[in-house]
């Protein structure tokens, strides 16, 4: 598939680029960009647990350490460009936005998932609790907790909606300043709690995990001129620091991936006291947005296009990593940087081919249907 843009479709890219917060306020490629480096590392996570890493232990951590968590990119963007487009925010309006827009397609790209659980894995429903309750109980179960499925990437859609509900008390809370100082409170509270365990149950903690992120992305939107100027100025420190926590982290800790915990009822410290993908990632963050930024007037044509389907791909991706394990009879295979690669290009080219389908056929409908 040829991913380059034509005229036409950079139109449609730019138009499409606050695809997740509502109209565009000016297009900016750098976030654009941004969001498309955010869905190759979380593909390409997804992809990681495909393989047999019995071979390669050292590879492996080296990815946990280097994919893991970077939903949290997502967040940031998605805090950013909230507060980007909230000039004339009009609550109604905005969730309107959002049902069309969001929770729509993530209701199609679930419906697979939810209805493989309930009519071929009964030990999950089983494991649920949901034997005996009515049919659209366990699909309104599933939808509310997104990772209980086999499509488990979706949970992030029903943790983010928390957002949207509380967007007008977003907005009246950093509505000045003085709400950022919140910020010395929510970041340290991320760190310590850790990441809680996505499969059900615990959108709200994720939501308080996940909020230090979108607020830091508001005020990156907030203070943007400011932000971008110190950027460019300290890239290289900026660059040189995500460097050096992935590196340190990797060498020092024995722990590689995720810190998780199941329970939210009270800190669990079991993979130690700080959350360290969750600092990585923010660096990361800004590491990558400060490159992006260096190669803002060059032609990524790849990585815009990319972009302006993230969303599709990922919703769908998991569905390709999923037929994929069938057709080889879910025997996992042992990594190697072909199949790594080739499996990841499939992943993503197969969910952008789909959208770029769906966009040709029906432009009005692409964004309902597919979120792109």
């Amino acid at each position: 598939m040829d991913l380059r843009l034509s005229g036409a479709d950079t139109v449609r890219t730019l138009s499409r680029v606050d695809d997740v917060e509502g109209r565009s306020r000016g297009f900016q490629s750098d976030i654009h960009r941004l969001r498309g480096v955010a869905i190759l590392l979380i593909v390409a996570t997804h992809c990681a647990t495909f393989f047999t890493w019995n071979q390669h232990p050292f590879a492996l951590g080296l990815v946990q350490d280097l994919f893991d968590n970077s939903t949290l990119i997502f967040m940031f963007i998605s805090g950013y460009l909230f507060h980007h487009n909230s000039s004339d925010f009009q609550y109604s309006r905005y969730l309107r936005a959002k049902l069309r827009n969001v929770i729509a397609p993530y209701v199609i790209a679930a419906a697979p998932a939810i209805a493989y659980v309930l009519l071929f894995d009964v030990a999950k429903v089983h494991e649920l609790g949901l034997d005996r309750h009515p049919g659209v109980e366990k699909v309104a179960y599933f939808l509310v907790y997104g990772g209980a499925h086999v499509n488990y990437a979706l949970w992030f859609i029903p943790v983010i909606s928390l957002y949207y509900l509380a967007s007008p008390l977003l907005l009246r809370l950093f509505n000045k300043p003085v709400g950022y100082l919140s910020l010395f409170v929510l970041i340290p509270l991320s760190v310590l709690m850790h990441r809680p365990n996505y499969s059900h149950g615990h959108n709200v903690a994720l939501a308080v995990y996940f909020l230090s992120v979108y607020v830091t992305g508001m005020l990156c939107s907030r203070y943007h001129d400011k932000v971008v100027a110190a950027l460019d100025k300290y890239a290289a420190l900026v660059i040189v620091t995500s460097v050096c926590i992935v590196g340190g982290h990797f060498v020092l800790s024995q722990h590689h991936g995720n810190y998780t915990v199941s329970s939210v009822a009270a800190f669990d410290f079991h993979d130690g006291w700080i959350d360290w993908l969750f600092l990585q990632k923010i660096a990361l963050t800004f590491a990558t947005w400060a490159v992006l930024r260096k190669l803002e007037a060059s032609r990524l044509r790849v990585l815009d296009a990319l972009a302006s389907v993230s969303f599709t791909v990922y919703f769908l991706h998991l569905y390709v990593l999923l037929v994929s394990a069938a057709l080889i009879h879910s025997a996992r295979v042992e990594v190697g940087v072909a199949p790594f690669v080739a499996l990841l290009a499939l992943a993503i080219l197969l969910p952008a081919a789909f959208a770029a389908t769906v966009r040709r056929l029906a432009p009005q409908w692409s964004r309902t249907l597919i979120g792109s």
